[in-house]
């Protein structure tokens, strides 16, 4: 892996950190998805409260994926 770039989704399913049936390719897409939605709007409207939705919403994705939920920061 290259210096600075994020671990990918299939580290998380082979440590069992992600359900088995995670499918990583979609998940790396939303994770960048939302990254580049949070670029853009952050330039439009209220940088933090952008920043503050798109963890809301990436929390919230992992959650479901997770095997085990309570690991992850509440908020």
């Amino acid at each position: 892996m290259p210096s600075g770039s994020a671990p990918e989704p299939t580290a998380a399913i082979e440590a069992e950190e992600l359900v088995a049936d995670t499918d990583p390719r979609r998940l790396a897409y939303e994770i960048d998805a939302l990254t580049q939605t949070v670029v853009t709007r952050s330039r439009l409207l209220d940088a933090e409260e952008v920043l503050v939705h798109a963890r809301a919403a990436l929390l919230e994705r992992l959650r479901r994926l997770s095997v085990d939920p309570s690991l992850l920061p509440s908020r």
